[in-house]
């Protein structure tokens, strides 16, 4: 059963722009850069990242929650992220590796 509380936390953090949603595993929120696909009207983090898992040539994957954004509810795929080209922009971004391997 879905509390009220699950269904009310995505709306809170997609209007709040003073908060941030949770990182995904190993991620970070900001977007990886350069990516080679993206895709348009992704519903959620949890299903860019099993996009990421389909694409074989998917190593990290961004995906934009904020609701004004020209990138809303896209999800981007990468074959790498480049730290240095990250982009720091007003939090919109949430990002993370195909799989989380902690050392």
């Amino acid at each position: 059963m879905i509390s009220f509380l699950t269904l009310l936390l995505p709306v809170y953090y997609l209007n709040n722009p003073l908060s941030l949603p949770p990182l995904p595993p190993c991620g970070s929120h900001l977007a990886c850069t350069p990516s080679y696909n993206y895709i348009l009207g992704v519903l959620s983090l949890t299903t860019c990242q099993a996009i990421c898992l389909k694409d074989p040539q998917c190593k990290h994957y961004s995906y934009n929650y904020r609701v004004g954004s020209p990138h809303y509810r896209h999800c981007y795929l990468a074959r790498e992220c480049d730290y240095a080209r990250q982009v720091v922009g007003d939090k919109q971004w949430l990002s993370g590796p195909r799989e989380c391997v902690r050392e």
